[in-house]
């Protein structure tokens, strides 16, 4: 579940996801790498002001979702 989205003046959306959309990840580098960049097409491709996106889960920045991808700098 999407908990919130927030703009940075930078462009940067900040998109904070829940425990459960993280925990379920199973399927490796693949499946992680497929919701990112998902999540990060969707947002820059409806919203004109969101230049990257950064993720977090739970209001708590973390190395990755889900042991694979880092996610500790902006998707582009």
């Amino acid at each position: 579940r999407l908990r919130q989205v927030f703009l940075i003046e930078d462009g940067t959306a900040l998109v904070d996801l829940s425990r459960q959309v993280v925990h379920p990840l199973l399927g490796g580098v693949a499946v992680e790498l497929a919701v990112l960049y998902s999540i990060t097409h969707s947002l820059k491709e409806n919203i004109e002001e969101i230049h990257r996106v950064r993720f977090i889960v739970e209001g708590q920045e973390r190395p990755t979702l889900a042991g694979h991808i880092s996610v500790r700098e902006p998707f582009m």
